[in-house]
């Protein structure tokens, strides 16, 4: 570790240290000492501050911050001002005293609340990053870059290629968020938690599934870049939809390889591009020839009476031939031909 970084993080546990004692002056003179009430509640406090601002700053969240500030919050701050050390000590102290019920009552309340917050102040993040009022403006706008999002390794060389052609097409950068589910789950299950040999397969598999697409990714953010637009792509665990709704709306099209083995989370994908960012999406099927000329993209429009005109579907009509398509389902889940899908609210 670096003499910088350690200095950053002694910084942090310096705050975190003076704020823990005049916290703990403070709670014990409000709330007395029938139970270590001013420990339990810093160390709730603090797990809510670790579990927020580790998932709202982590690397794939447009708020993502820098290791040193990470490290100055998370394992200087959260470290100085939370105590494992003095929860344990009363409780000992409890123990010793014959007060088994308080003892048992101070741990129960430790572990449980404070596992609580964590997943509190986790999903209070989500919703921070995945907010309307954190991503706007809700309008699209002419900076606004391509979004595409990519599963198989397989078919990323394919979708990576039209997403070219299309910002070439538009003058637009572009931002990749290759999404490792349902390649691999967003949860992991209870054998590989207790299983070595499991975890160490889902560990190798993930590893050699990134491996892949890291070379292909960079080779095309380089020659992104050799064109003079910005290229960057971001690696998600899970099913990727809390990162495609914050990055959706940032963007002004939504490009989606089809996943028919997976409908449930693609159809989520969509849903939240489409109806929750309210941008157009456009699904890429499976084996699909990116050599016809001229090519063809079908259209599907929320009200297919309605004549849809917007800058984007003007400069696709210079390009491809756009076929309206009747809607059958509410959200296509393996289109023959790539298919955009506009989203109902006007204006974008």
């Amino acid at each position: 570790m670096s003499l910088p970084l350690t200095l950053i993080i002694a910084l942090g546990g310096a705050f975190g240290s003076i704020a823990r004692a005049a916290a703990t002056g403070a709670l014990t003179t409000l709330l007395g000492t029938s139970l270590p009430w001013a420990t339990i509640i810093i160390n709730i406090a603090g797990s809510f501050v670790i579990g927020y601002a580790g998932m709202l700053t982590a690397s794939d969240s447009r708020f993502a911050a820098c290791p040193e500030l990470r490290a100055f919050i998370l394992v200087g701050l959260c470290g100085g001002f939370t105590t494992f050390s003095s929860f344990s000590q009363q409780t000992v102290d409890l123990l010793r005293d014959g007060r088994l019920a308080a003892a048992l009552s101070n741990i129960a309340l430790s572990v449980l609340l404070c596992l609580l917050s964590v997943a509190i102040g986790y999903k209070a993040a989500i919703l921070t990053r995945t907010s309307s009022l954190a991503t706007r403006p809700a309008q699209i706008t002419e900076d606004m870059p391509i979004l595409t999002t990519l599963h198989d390794p397989t078919r990323a060389a394919e979708t990576l290629a039209f997403t070219h052609q299309l910002a070439a097409w538009t003058d637009k950068n572009t931002t990749i968020l290759a999404i490792d589910g349902p390649i691999f789950d967003s949860t992991e299950a209870w054998d590989t938690l207790l299983s070595p040999k499991s975890r160490t397969r889902l560990l190798v598999g993930r590893s050699r599934w990134l491996g892949a697409m890291r070379d292909t990714l960079q080779n095309w953010a380089d020659a992104e870049r050799n064109t003079g637009h910005t290229a960057r792509w971001l690696d998600i665990r899970g099913d990727g939809r809390a990162a495609i709704l914050e990055y959706a709306r940032q963007s002004s099209i939504v490009i989606m390889e089809t996943a028919p083995t997976d409908s449930h989370r693609h159809h989520r994908r969509i849903q939240a591009a489409l109806h929750h960012a309210h941008r157009p999406v456009l699904l890429l099927p499976a084996n699909w020839p990116n050599t016809q000329a001229p090519l063809t993209i079908g259209i599907q429009p929320p009200n297919p009476q309605t004549e849809i005109t917007t800058p984007l579907i003007t400069t696709l009509r210079h390009h491809v031939r756009l076929v309206p398509i009747q809607p059958d389902t509410p959200l296509p889940t393996a289109p023959e031909i790539p298919l955009l899908l506009l989203p109902a609210q006007p204006g974008v």
